[in-house]
């Protein structure tokens, strides 16, 4: 790699893109780039500030997601799953009760819509539908198709 090529690729990384995004605007690959910022004695920014980590671990204390406290705090959601998981606050199985699952499967037997029943039980659509499927209730097929 070229002394310009080293000090564009230093350029961009100082700008704020990440080694893989760089490695493919330059058509390269992450350990050819990784070294030439190493060459060029570039600081890695890997590690977030202490202030950064104890609000994150503050939000996840208080129940929010990897996913909401990186996009409030402008932040990879991979760089929050490790400081999570890193003080014990990783991703835990929310458990539904027996009562909240007959709710789902009687709420769907009245008509009411999947997206409706997860937001009033503030759950994923994902775990209505797994549970409407696990209760023998098939999805209906969407956007005006006839089952098949």
């Amino acid at each position: 790699m070229t002394v310009t090529g080293e000090q564009q690729i230093r350029e961009m990384y100082e700008s704020g893109l990440s080694i893989r995004e760089i490695a493919k605007r330059v058509g390269s690959n992450y350990s050819a780039v990784r070294r030439a910022l190493i060459r060029a004695n570039v600081k890695f920014r890997g590690r977030v500030d202490s202030s950064i980590e104890e609000t994150i671990v503050r939000m996840g204390k208080e129940g929010a997601s990897a996913n909401r406290i990186s996009k409030e705090l402008g932040l990879n959601f991979n760089t929050v799953s490790r400081v999570l998981k890193k003080h014990g606050l990783g991703r835990t199985r929310r458990k539904l009760t027996r009562e909240q699952i007959e709710e789902i499967r009687k709420s769907r037997q009245r008509g009411e819509s999947i997206y409706s029943i997860a937001k009033r039980l503030n759950i994923s659509t994902n775990l209505v539908s797994y549970h409407l499927k696990r209760s023998g209730q098939v999805r209906r097929s969407g956007r005006g198709q006839s089952p098949t």
